[in-house]
């Protein structure tokens, strides 16, 4: 098994109001009616929680494998999806 050592880089494009239901380009939109007052500022501070290692649990619709099928895939056809949490080390700064 071949693991890399190297970090991955993510650019992330934050969507406040609406945001779909699969959490990306392909689901239905689900506003939240939600008044959002965002700075720089807040941002970096909100930032700063999630830096340093963290356990999470990916979600539904991601591409990690399930018995050799993608999760996503079983999700989308209504299948039931249980993905353990895993450990990943964050870092965080503003392009």
């Amino acid at each position: 098994m071949n693991i890399s050592t190297d970090r991955k880089r993510y650019e992330a494009l934050i969507w406040f109001d609406p945001f779909p239901d699969t959490y990306d380009a392909d689901g239905d939109v689900q506003p939240t009616g939600l008044a959002v007052d965002i700075t720089e500022d807040r941002l970096l501070e909100a930032m700063e929680k999630f830096v340093g290692e963290i356990e999470q649990i990916p979600p539904s619709y991601s591409a990690l494998k399930i018995n050799g099928r993608k999760a996503y895939e079983l999700a989308r056809k209504g299948e039931p999806v249980e993905i353990l949490s895993r450990k990943s080390h964050w870092y965080a700064s503003l392009i």
